[in-house]
């Protein structure tokens, strides 16, 4: 996600950009249940707000820094290209996830889980 992301949502765009994104969980569903039945398995990840390059390059731009990313992640963290990839790594694990077809499986540590957490974490504090 990066400032786009954020502008695209602010914007007369986001209809597009949310129809886009329930597409590809459309698409996850209908290919699962297509092709399960030949052994191959669809799932799909939706990360969460992640540390990388491009991010560095959106917040010089000025357009939010860390502490408004990490003020609303539960964990109070960004997720790393690692935290990604080994939730990647347990779909791509059939001894591990084999009975798993057709998910959306959101790696966020809650970011989409509940619009409250922040005023409940910094509460806790």
């Amino acid at each position: 996600m990066s400032s786009r992301w954020q502008a695209c949502l602010e914007s007369r765009i986001a209809p597009l950009y949310n129809a886009s994104k329930h597409g590809l969980v459309g698409l996850t569903r209908t290919l699962a249940a297509e092709w399960g039945g030949r052994g191959v398995r669809v799932n799909a990840v939706c990360p969460g707000w992640v540390r990388t390059e491009m991010d560095v390059a959106d917040q010089a731009g000025g357009g939010y820094t860390d502490a408004d990313i990490t003020g609303r992640i539960p964990t109070g963290r960004f997720a790393s290209p690692d935290d990604i990839a080994r939730a990647i790594a347990l779909l791509a694990n059939s001894a591990e996830s084999g009975f798993i077809n057709g998910h959306t499986l959101s790696v966020d540590v809650g970011w989409s889980a509940d619009g409250r957490w922040e005023s409940l974490r910094l509460r806790r504090r």
